[in-house]
């Protein structure tokens, strides 16, 4: 198994820096001219310390570990994995003793995944009773190599992580005839904030292409991980030149916001892969 590769991403998020768009919504960019650091290491396992995010490239079955340190209390551990070379996005993160052995309360897999898409976020909440001193294992379960970005961060920190994979991250318009939308390449995403107010909501979304389109919806939230797997996912499998609608009805007992991510799988015409897209947020009809 060869050696990963391990580049510290851009130090904590106390370094982070706010956005003129992000003073509505807590996502934050991180500082781009600084120069990654190279990782600590503390025996076989690189050291994480809290807030700040570590990228490893794995290739087949292989994993990296981790060590932190962490008091009592509740964090949200966050996972961003973009395939090269495959379609998917699959593995796992295990919490184990710091000398690699099992740790009483953590059996199996702490946080696993297994998605049919390049690029995507997973991301869990770990309450501590008291203090934990651990050894974190990722490990990459797909047959290609895949990029990971992780990190961990107090649930209390409402500033949005950025995705490791740099995605753009646009501004959805809430409003009957203030849709947004464009144009999505085979097996491309994109991605909008939305801060919608208490109230009975239709979020929508069409698509049309020369082929029959075949886009999927993921509803997330504030921290980009997907709400609920089974009811907050849109497919929409349309006909060839046919815009085809799907939509989701939701019901706010106060504002919230999320994450919308929005991706094309492609279409049956494999020399026109181009899809054209609309989100539309509004008042449900009663």
């Amino acid at each position: 198994m060869k050696l990963s590769r391990l580049f510290l991403a851009l130090g904590a998020l106390s370094a982070l820096t706010l956005t003129a768009q992000a003073m509505r919504f807590p996502f934050v960019q991180v500082a781009q001219d600084e120069a990654p650091a190279k990782p600590q290491k503390s025996g076989a396992a690189t050291v994480l310390t809290l807030g700040t995010t570590l990228l490893v490239e794995l290739d087949k079955d292989e994993s990296q570990d981790f060590s932190i340190e962490l008091p009592a209390g509740e964090y949200t551990v966050l996972v961003d994995g973009k395939g090269l070379n495959a379609r998917r996005v699959y593995g796992g993160l295990s919490v184990l003793k710091r000398n690699g052995s099992s740790l009483a309360g953590f059996n199996g897999e702490f946080l696993s995944w297994a998605e049919n898409i390049t690029e995507w976020r997973t991301g869990k909440t770990l309450s501590l009773k008291s203090n934990l001193a651990a050894r974190l294992r990722l490990k990459n379960g797909d047959e290609t190599e895949t990029h990971y970005w992780l990190t961990i961060v107090p649930t209390t920190k409402k500033d949005f992580v950025p995705l490791g994979y740099s995605a753009t991250i646009k501004d959805a318009v809430i409003g009957t005839d203030e849709g947004v939308g464009g144009e999505l390449e085979h097996n491309q995403s994109a991605y909008y904030k939305a801060v919608i107010p208490a109230g009975k909501w239709s979020i929508s979304v069409g698509a049309k292409s020369a082929g029959r389109p075949f886009v999927n919806v993921f509803l997330k939230d504030a921290r980009g991980i997907l709400l609920n797997p089974s009811g907050d996912h849109l497919m929409i499998n349309g006909e060839p030149n046919t815009q085809k609608r799907e939509e989701k009805i939701i019901t706010l007992l106060k504002p919230k916001t999320f994450l919308i991510q929005i991706w094309s799988e492609g279409t049956t015409d494999t020399s026109e892969e181009r899809v054209t897209y609309d989100l539309t947020i509004e008042k449900a009809d009663n």
